[in-house]
Protein backbone atom coordinates (compact mmCIF):
# COMPACT_ATOMS: atom_id res chain seq x y z
CA UNK A 1 0.00 0.00 0.00
CA UNK A 2 1.37 2.95 -0.57
CA UNK A 3 0.72 4.82 2.42
CA UNK A 4 2.87 2.38 4.00
CA UNK A 5 5.90 3.45 1.95
CA UNK A 6 6.18 6.59 4.23
CA UNK A 7 7.65 4.68 6.94
CA UNK A 8 10.88 4.15 5.27
CA UNK A 9 13.68 6.58 4.37
CA UNK A 10 12.31 8.96 7.04
CA UNK A 11 15.87 10.26 8.65
CA UNK A 12 16.46 13.73 8.40
CA UNK A 13 19.27 15.40 7.17
CA UNK A 14 20.88 18.62 6.90
CA UNK A 15 20.82 20.59 4.06
CA UNK A 16 23.86 21.94 1.93
CA UNK A 17 21.84 22.63 -0.99
CA UNK A 18 22.60 25.38 -3.41
CA UNK A 19 20.44 28.37 -3.69
CA UNK A 20 19.75 30.99 -6.09
CA UNK A 21 17.67 34.36 -5.21
CA UNK A 22 15.77 36.17 -7.64
CA UNK A 23 14.18 39.75 -6.44
CA UNK A 24 11.00 40.53 -8.17
CA UNK A 25 9.79 44.10 -8.64
CA UNK A 26 7.56 45.83 -7.35
CA UNK A 27 5.75 46.91 -10.35
CA UNK A 28 5.76 46.04 -14.12
CA UNK A 29 5.70 48.87 -17.17
CA UNK A 30 2.41 49.08 -18.67
CA UNK A 31 3.32 49.04 -22.57
CA UNK A 32 0.81 51.14 -23.48
CA UNK A 33 1.55 54.33 -21.42
CA UNK A 34 4.87 53.39 -19.71
CA UNK A 35 3.20 53.85 -16.48
CA UNK A 36 4.62 51.49 -13.80
CA UNK A 37 1.88 48.83 -12.28
CA UNK A 38 2.13 46.86 -9.25
CA UNK A 39 2.52 43.22 -9.85
CA UNK A 40 -0.60 41.52 -8.51
CA UNK A 41 0.15 39.53 -5.30
CA UNK A 42 -0.87 35.63 -5.37
CA UNK A 43 -0.17 34.53 -8.85
CA UNK A 44 1.88 32.35 -10.47
CA UNK A 45 5.67 33.69 -11.14
CA UNK A 46 8.08 31.05 -12.69
CA UNK A 47 11.38 31.73 -13.71
CA UNK A 48 12.34 29.39 -16.47
CA UNK A 49 16.35 27.89 -17.51
CA UNK A 50 16.95 28.50 -21.29
CA UNK A 51 19.78 27.30 -22.72
CA UNK A 52 18.97 29.51 -26.08
CA UNK A 53 17.32 33.29 -25.90
CA UNK A 54 16.51 34.43 -29.67
CA UNK A 55 13.20 35.90 -31.51
CA UNK A 56 13.86 32.81 -34.56
CA UNK A 57 13.82 30.19 -32.35
CA UNK A 58 10.41 28.89 -30.42
CA UNK A 59 11.27 29.10 -26.84
CA UNK A 60 12.71 25.99 -25.06
CA UNK A 61 13.56 25.57 -20.92
CA UNK A 62 15.43 22.84 -18.91
CA UNK A 63 13.76 23.93 -15.55
CA UNK A 64 11.15 26.09 -13.70
CA UNK A 65 11.79 28.08 -10.61
CA UNK A 66 7.90 28.99 -9.52
CA UNK A 67 6.38 30.54 -6.57
CA UNK A 68 3.63 32.77 -5.94
CA UNK A 69 3.77 36.68 -5.93
CA UNK A 70 3.56 38.71 -2.86
CA UNK A 71 2.81 42.36 -2.24
CA UNK A 72 5.21 44.70 -2.96
CA UNK A 73 8.15 42.29 -4.67
CA UNK A 74 11.15 41.33 -3.23
CA UNK A 75 13.46 38.45 -3.03
CA UNK A 76 12.47 34.67 -3.41
CA UNK A 77 15.12 31.98 -3.13
CA UNK A 78 15.00 28.49 -4.57
CA UNK A 79 17.42 25.56 -4.36
CA UNK A 80 19.21 24.40 -7.76
CA UNK A 81 18.90 21.48 -8.61
CA UNK A 82 22.23 19.45 -9.15
CA UNK A 83 21.84 19.19 -12.97
CA UNK A 84 22.06 22.60 -13.48
CA UNK A 85 24.69 23.67 -10.62
CA UNK A 86 27.52 25.33 -12.30
CA UNK A 87 25.78 25.52 -15.75
CA UNK A 88 25.22 28.97 -17.87
CA UNK A 89 21.60 29.65 -18.60
CA UNK A 90 19.19 32.60 -19.72
CA UNK A 91 16.59 33.05 -17.32
CA UNK A 92 13.34 34.63 -17.91
CA UNK A 93 10.45 35.04 -16.33
CA UNK A 94 6.33 34.86 -16.37
CA UNK A 95 3.60 35.97 -14.15
CA UNK A 96 0.56 34.20 -14.66
CA UNK A 97 -2.73 35.93 -14.76
CA UNK A 98 -5.03 34.04 -15.97
CA UNK A 99 -5.16 30.41 -15.72
CA UNK A 100 -2.16 28.41 -16.60
CA UNK A 101 0.27 28.83 -19.10
CA UNK A 102 3.04 26.50 -21.29
CA UNK A 103 5.96 28.92 -22.18
CA UNK A 104 7.60 25.68 -24.26
CA UNK A 105 7.03 26.02 -28.09
CA UNK A 106 5.93 29.65 -27.68
CA UNK A 107 7.06 31.75 -30.43
CA UNK A 108 7.54 36.00 -29.66
CA UNK A 109 4.43 36.37 -31.90
CA UNK A 110 2.98 33.86 -29.32
CA UNK A 111 3.90 36.13 -26.69
CA UNK A 112 3.38 39.32 -27.45
CA UNK A 113 -0.40 38.27 -28.04
CA UNK A 114 -0.77 36.42 -24.58
CA UNK A 115 0.58 39.88 -23.40
CA UNK A 116 -1.88 42.28 -25.18
CA UNK A 117 -4.43 39.46 -23.88
CA UNK A 118 -3.47 40.37 -20.20
CA UNK A 119 -2.72 36.99 -19.96
CA UNK A 120 0.79 37.25 -18.22
CA UNK A 121 3.51 39.56 -17.39
CA UNK A 122 6.72 39.42 -19.28
CA UNK A 123 9.88 39.43 -17.17
CA UNK A 124 13.62 39.33 -18.09
CA UNK A 125 16.74 40.81 -16.89
CA UNK A 126 17.60 44.10 -18.67
CA UNK A 127 20.52 43.32 -20.55
CA UNK A 128 19.80 39.30 -20.85
CA UNK A 129 23.14 37.52 -20.89
CA UNK A 130 23.70 33.32 -19.78
CA UNK A 131 24.38 34.07 -16.00
CA UNK A 132 26.21 30.95 -14.44
CA UNK A 133 23.71 29.22 -11.69
CA UNK A 134 26.45 29.13 -8.83
CA UNK A 135 25.17 29.02 -4.73
CA UNK A 136 24.32 32.27 -3.42
CA UNK A 137 24.02 34.37 -7.01
CA UNK A 138 21.50 37.23 -7.11
CA UNK A 139 19.47 38.23 -9.94
CA UNK A 140 18.19 41.35 -8.92
CA UNK A 141 17.60 43.71 -12.23
CA UNK A 142 14.14 42.02 -13.86
CA UNK A 143 12.15 43.98 -15.49
CA UNK A 144 8.24 43.32 -16.15
CA UNK A 145 6.09 44.36 -18.78
CA UNK A 146 2.06 43.55 -19.27
CA UNK A 147 -1.01 45.64 -20.81
CA UNK A 148 -3.53 47.55 -18.91
CA UNK A 149 -5.56 48.84 -21.48
CA UNK A 150 -8.69 48.01 -23.32
CA UNK A 151 -7.74 47.43 -27.02
CA UNK A 152 -5.03 45.67 -28.90
CA UNK A 153 -1.79 47.50 -29.68
CA UNK A 154 1.32 45.49 -29.80
CA UNK A 155 3.47 45.86 -27.39
CA UNK A 156 6.61 45.22 -29.42
CA UNK A 157 9.22 42.23 -29.34
CA UNK A 158 10.07 40.95 -25.59
CA UNK A 159 13.48 41.44 -25.66
CA UNK A 160 16.53 38.76 -26.69
CA UNK A 161 19.94 39.02 -26.18
CA UNK A 162 21.87 42.62 -27.08
CA UNK A 163 17.93 43.80 -27.33
CA UNK A 164 16.00 44.77 -24.80
CA UNK A 165 13.20 44.92 -25.36
CA UNK A 166 12.06 47.75 -27.89
CA UNK A 167 8.67 48.45 -28.64
CA UNK A 168 8.15 48.71 -32.33
CA UNK A 169 5.11 50.53 -34.25
CA UNK A 170 1.99 49.39 -34.08
CA UNK A 171 0.67 46.63 -36.24
CA UNK A 172 -2.94 45.34 -37.49
CA UNK A 173 -3.01 42.03 -35.86
CA UNK A 174 -3.63 39.13 -38.40
CA UNK A 175 -6.84 37.21 -38.64
CA UNK A 176 -6.77 33.40 -37.07
CA UNK A 177 -5.62 31.14 -39.26
CA UNK A 178 -3.93 33.23 -41.62
CA UNK A 179 -0.87 31.41 -43.23
CA UNK A 180 1.99 30.66 -41.43
CA UNK A 181 0.48 32.27 -38.06
CA UNK A 182 1.64 29.65 -35.34
CA UNK A 183 -0.30 28.06 -32.99
CA UNK A 184 -2.07 25.40 -31.10
CA UNK A 185 -5.00 24.06 -30.13
CA UNK A 186 -5.90 23.81 -26.83
CA UNK A 187 -7.99 21.76 -24.75
CA UNK A 188 -9.30 22.64 -20.69
CA UNK A 189 -8.79 20.64 -18.29
CA UNK A 190 -9.75 20.76 -14.53
CA UNK A 191 -8.30 19.30 -11.18
CA UNK A 192 -10.36 19.52 -8.52
CA UNK A 193 -7.69 19.96 -5.64
CA UNK A 194 -8.95 18.25 -2.21
CA UNK A 195 -9.40 20.33 0.76
CA UNK A 196 -7.00 17.93 2.81
CA UNK A 197 -4.18 15.54 2.76
CA UNK A 198 -3.74 12.39 4.58
CA UNK A 199 -0.36 10.86 6.76
CA UNK A 200 0.64 7.42 6.67
CA UNK A 201 -2.04 7.25 9.54
CA UNK A 202 -4.95 8.46 7.57
CA UNK A 203 -5.15 11.88 9.66
CA UNK A 204 -6.22 14.52 7.83
CA UNK A 205 -4.65 18.21 7.29
CA UNK A 206 -5.15 21.28 5.65
CA UNK A 207 -4.38 21.94 2.15
CA UNK A 208 -1.96 24.67 1.78
CA UNK A 209 -3.23 27.25 -0.46
CA UNK A 210 -1.08 29.33 -2.65
CA UNK A 211 1.60 26.78 -3.12
CA UNK A 212 3.51 25.22 -6.48
CA UNK A 213 2.13 22.34 -7.74
CA UNK A 214 2.89 20.31 -10.97
CA UNK A 215 0.75 18.00 -12.91
CA UNK A 216 2.49 14.70 -14.44
CA UNK A 217 0.62 13.05 -16.92
CA UNK A 218 1.88 9.62 -18.30
CA UNK A 219 0.19 7.08 -20.34
CA UNK A 220 -2.38 4.71 -18.52
CA UNK A 221 -0.78 1.26 -19.60
CA UNK A 222 -3.59 -0.67 -18.54
CA UNK A 223 -2.33 -1.61 -15.10
CA UNK A 224 -1.04 0.81 -11.41
CA UNK A 225 2.58 -0.64 -11.99
CA UNK A 226 5.09 -1.07 -9.36
CA UNK A 227 5.62 1.80 -7.04
CA UNK A 228 9.56 1.41 -7.52
CA UNK A 229 8.91 1.57 -11.35
CA UNK A 230 10.34 5.18 -12.01
CA UNK A 231 7.60 7.92 -12.87
CA UNK A 232 8.01 8.09 -16.82
CA UNK A 233 10.99 10.39 -17.69
CA UNK A 234 9.03 12.10 -20.86
CA UNK A 235 6.19 12.87 -18.34
CA UNK A 236 4.37 15.94 -20.07
CA UNK A 237 4.44 18.56 -16.60
CA UNK A 238 1.72 21.17 -15.78
CA UNK A 239 2.79 23.78 -13.57
CA UNK A 240 0.81 26.09 -11.02
CA UNK A 241 -0.25 27.08 -7.81
CA UNK A 242 -2.92 25.37 -4.90
CA UNK A 243 -6.18 27.59 -5.10
CA UNK A 244 -5.63 29.91 -2.04
CA UNK A 245 -7.91 28.05 0.24
CA UNK A 246 -6.04 25.24 -0.36
CA UNK A 247 -8.86 22.95 -1.74
CA UNK A 248 -10.65 24.02 -5.09
CA UNK A 249 -10.11 23.84 -8.50
CA UNK A 250 -7.21 24.45 -10.97
CA UNK A 251 -7.99 25.01 -14.44
CA UNK A 252 -5.22 23.96 -17.11
CA UNK A 253 -4.84 24.08 -20.35
CA UNK A 254 -3.49 21.21 -22.61
CA UNK A 255 -2.49 20.67 -26.55
CA UNK A 256 -5.47 19.19 -28.23
CA UNK A 257 -3.45 15.62 -28.51
CA UNK A 258 -4.27 14.86 -25.46
CA UNK A 259 -7.74 14.96 -25.84
CA UNK A 260 -9.36 11.27 -25.48
CA UNK A 261 -6.36 9.85 -23.66
CA UNK A 262 -6.29 8.09 -20.57
CA UNK A 263 -3.46 9.24 -18.48
CA UNK A 264 -2.00 8.12 -15.01
CA UNK A 265 -1.40 11.59 -13.16
CA UNK A 266 1.12 12.10 -10.50
CA UNK A 267 1.13 15.66 -8.91
CA UNK A 268 3.84 17.27 -6.76
CA UNK A 269 2.83 19.99 -4.27
CA UNK A 270 5.92 21.73 -3.58
CA UNK A 271 5.84 23.49 -0.08
CA UNK A 272 9.38 24.25 0.93
CA UNK A 273 10.76 25.45 -2.52
CA UNK A 274 13.25 22.24 -3.17
CA UNK A 275 12.76 22.04 -7.35
CA UNK A 276 12.10 18.65 -7.02
CA UNK A 277 11.40 17.02 -10.48
CA UNK A 278 9.46 13.60 -10.27
CA UNK A 279 9.96 12.85 -13.95
CA UNK A 280 12.67 9.72 -13.69
CA UNK A 281 11.48 9.62 -9.91
CA UNK A 282 10.75 6.54 -8.13
CA UNK A 283 8.47 6.39 -5.05
CA UNK A 284 11.45 5.55 -2.71
CA UNK A 285 13.15 9.06 -3.84
CA UNK A 286 10.34 10.91 -2.90
CA UNK A 287 10.00 9.39 0.31
CA UNK A 288 13.20 11.75 2.52
CA UNK A 289 11.28 15.02 0.89
CA UNK A 290 7.31 13.61 2.75
CA UNK A 291 9.35 12.63 5.80
CA UNK A 292 10.63 15.97 6.33
CA UNK A 293 7.62 17.96 5.09
CA UNK A 294 9.21 19.82 2.43
CA UNK A 295 7.12 18.08 -0.31
CA UNK A 296 3.11 16.64 -0.84
CA UNK A 297 2.69 13.76 -3.24
CA UNK A 298 -0.59 12.95 -4.83
CA UNK A 299 -2.19 10.57 -7.65
CA UNK A 300 -5.22 9.56 -9.45
CA UNK A 301 -6.99 6.84 -8.59
CA UNK A 302 -6.89 4.62 -11.65
CA UNK A 303 -6.60 6.21 -15.52
CA UNK A 304 -7.88 9.58 -15.88
CA UNK A 305 -9.64 10.19 -19.08
CA UNK A 306 -9.01 13.72 -20.78
CA UNK A 307 -11.60 15.01 -23.03
CA UNK A 308 -12.03 19.00 -22.90
CA UNK A 309 -13.45 20.65 -20.31
CA UNK A 310 -13.60 17.44 -18.15
CA UNK A 311 -13.04 17.87 -14.34
CA UNK A 312 -10.67 15.62 -12.41
CA UNK A 313 -11.90 14.99 -9.14
CA UNK A 314 -10.64 11.60 -8.34
CA UNK A 315 -6.78 12.88 -6.55
CA UNK A 316 -5.73 11.54 -3.59
CA UNK A 317 -2.66 13.51 -1.71
CA UNK A 318 -0.59 12.60 1.38
CA UNK A 319 2.00 14.14 3.11
CA UNK A 320 3.57 13.98 6.89
CA UNK A 321 1.93 16.85 9.47
CA UNK A 322 2.64 20.37 9.18
CA UNK A 323 6.19 21.30 10.61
Amino acid sequence: MLITLFLTGCGKKKSNASQIHFVMPDTFKDVASDEEIPIPAGKTVRFYSLLEFDQNTPLDYDYIFSRSTKDGGGKVTFKIPDSLLGKERYIIAIVILEGDYELRGKTYDDIKNDIINKKILWGQISEPKKITLSDGVTISDFEFSGYTGSSIEDPGEPGSPGEPGEPEEPEEPGEPGEPGEPGEEKITVKFKIPSVYNDQQSNTYPMPGGKPIAFYLTPFEGEEGDMEDPIDPDAYVIHSSTPSGGGGTVTCELPEEFDGQFLKIHILIDLQATGLDLRGKTFSEMVPYLAQGKVLYGHSEGKAKITDGTEIDKLNFFGYPPQ
